[in-house]
């Protein structure tokens, strides 16, 4: 071989490598898109599956209880699992609504009063107004916003008006609802929102819209409003099937996904009005045609539960046996007067005449029965746990140290006495009552700043 021909040989061997290389690179290239695309197909094959798995998944099926009550006698017309423990949802703000009347009605706000929103309440979840931390809405309004768009945001801001804060607006809910007799029943927020501590039953929401509608039924009308303008916004009733159904004039939706579909509803027919109550539905048509049924059945009398106890609602009667005066002279005066002219009874308390024909008054108890008190045949001891200056406080020290009692000491009665100050101001003594002495003297060594209280003591 030439010199020429060995020159050319060595000199066309690096350009083969060249070529070889250029071409195990572009089949790695190849490759790799190959395996992207692959990727891409092994994905969307994926999701189809997902797809499938998803629609061949179990139904949504949420625990189901129901009551149907006729709301003039209280009689149970029909029930399933009406005393189960469901999650409430926004049914939750019906109580909210109802501690809102009570302070409408005891003057502690009124309808223009301003609701300012915490930063807690701004930023609640939906469903919601909007309102920044800052802004405000009235009373009014805020009642609206909770009947018809059911506003989160709006429900802590009112329970942080009227309690101080959400925490302390949750113990009122819970002493209301021990005074009410909902026995199943607890709260945790102001809003409904899901807590797994936050529980009621459908008894126990017939007992609330039955109380509320007999306590204050000229607030009832906030319930029927179709719709609600705030803000340039129309906000329309979750209640759907107030439109549909005749004689339907409320009361709340509520939902979240553990609790399912939830209404409590009362229509009116004549001289028959029900209250119907449904946990659970699998939708919002399911709930409400369920709702639409119930109501017919004992509309049409097809549909009696003679064999259940009338649903009553205990009335609140955590009041005072006796309004105790102090002269000038700083001696007391047993009175059963109503306060002077100008200044308004504590909430709960009657006139003189109102309760002359009960010269020993019933106290509700925490079981839902009525004992008296103070009475020569079954005289009992009671424990004082302090005086304060307004009944919000006396409420929520009440309702701290029942829950701090053991059983049975927790089952006492509830007592408030008011007592007027020689400046025409009110403070209330706090106390539980209906023990025997040595129950008194066991309770006192669970709470602090507690004093056993004799039945012949002031």
């Amino acid at each position: 071989m030439t010199n020429k021909e060995n020159s050319f040989k060595n000199n066309r061997l690096p350009s083969l490598f060249r070529i070889l290389f250029v071409f195990i690179i572009c089949l790695s290239l190849a490759c790799l898109s190959s395996g992207k695309a692959d990727a891409a197909n092994q994905s969307k094959k994926s999701h189809k599956a997902g797809k499938k798995i998803s629609r061949d998944a179990k139904p949504y099926n949420p625990p189901y209880a129901h009551i149907l009550v006729d709301a003039t006698t209280g009689r149970v017309l029909s029930q399933s699992d009406a005393d189960r423990a469901l999650y409430p949802a926004s049914l939750t703000k019906i109580m909210t609504l109802l501690l809102t009347f009570e302070a409408l009605e005891s003057g502690r706000v009124s309808l223009h009063s301003s609701v300012i929103f915490s930063s807690h309440a701004a930023n609640m979840p939906p469903s919601r107004i909007g309102l920044k931390a800052g802004q405000s809405i009235s009373v009014e309004n805020a009642i609206k916003a909770l009947v018809t768009k059911s506003a989160n945001d709006v429900a802590t801001a009112l329970g942080e008006k009227l309690g101080g804060s959400e925490t302390r607006f949750a113990q009122m809910m819970n002493l209301k609802a021990r005074q009410i007799g909902m026995a199943q029943t607890h709260f945790e927020n102001a809003s409904g929102l899901h807590n797994i501590r936050q529980v009621s039953s459908a008894r126990d929401m017939a007992k609330l819209a039955m109380y509320l509608m007999r306590t204050y039924p000229h607030y009832y009308r906030y319930f029927s409003l179709k719709e609600f303008h705030f803000n340039g916004k129309v906000n329309k009733n979750h209640n759907k099937l107030m439109e549909k159904y005749r004689g339907m004039d409320g009361l709340k939706t509520g939902y979240t996904i553990p609790s399912g579909f939830n209404l409590v509803a009362s229509a009116r027919r004549g001289n028959t009005r029900l209250i119907g109550v449904v946990f659970g539905g699998k939708s919002a048509n399911s709930r409400n045609t369920q709702m639409a049924s119930l109501l017919d059945s004992g509309f049409n009398g097809t549909s009696i539960d003679v064999q259940t106890p009338r649903i009553i609602p205990q009335q609140n009667q955590i009041v005072a046996s006796r309004i105790v005066e102090k002269s000038d002279k700083n001696t007391q005066i047993n009175s059963v007067q109503a306060p002077p002219s100008g200044l308004k009874p504590p909430a709960g308390l009657k006139p003189a005449a109102a309760r002359a024909s009960t010269p020993t008054p019933q106290f509700q108890n925490l079981t839902g029965t009525a004992t008296r008190l103070n009475s020569e045949k079954n005289p009992s001891w009671a424990v004082q746990i302090g005086a304060f200056r307004d009944r919000l406080s006396t409420d929520q020290a009440i309702y701290r140290a029942i829950q701090s009692l053991p059983a049975p000491l927790n089952a006492g009665n509830p007592v408030i006495i008011p007592l007027k100050t020689s400046r025409a101001s009110w403070l209330f003594r706090a106390r539980i009552g209906g023990y025997t002495q040595a129950q008194a003297l066991q309770a006192c060594k669970y709470l602090a700043d507690c004093l056993p209280i004799s039945p012949n003591a002031d």
